[in-house]
């Protein structure tokens, strides 16, 4: 299954998962940017140093750190394995 990693599939099929009180803290990026950023790390499998920031991120430029802050935040709480389950068996690929 090839899926395209577009704003909207991001923002209705991925964050729609996401509890609205535990996305961390407030950054200038939008989620879905950020998002679109960890699914290349995981996928590539590239040091988060190594990723290219200025590909995903138009208007504001973030650095990698800001990356893995959310990947780490939502890992260590559990909400990104969560998501992920949940967008499997919503998208019946499990």
């Amino acid at each position: 299954m090839v899926v395209n990693l577009s704003k909207e599939f991001i923002t209705e099929k991925i964050l729609a998962f996401f509890p609205e009180k535990k996305l961390a803290r407030k950054t200038k990026a939008p989620l879905w940017q950020i998002v679109k950023a960890i699914i290349y790390r995981l996928k590539t499998g590239c040091q988060w140093r190594e990723l290219p920031i200025q590909s995903f991120f138009d208007e504001v430029l973030i650095c990698w750190q800001t990356v893995y802050y959310y990947f780490n935040s939502w890992s260590e709480s559990g909400i990104w394995q969560k998501v992920w389950i949940q967008f499997l068996a919503h998208e019946n690929l499990v």
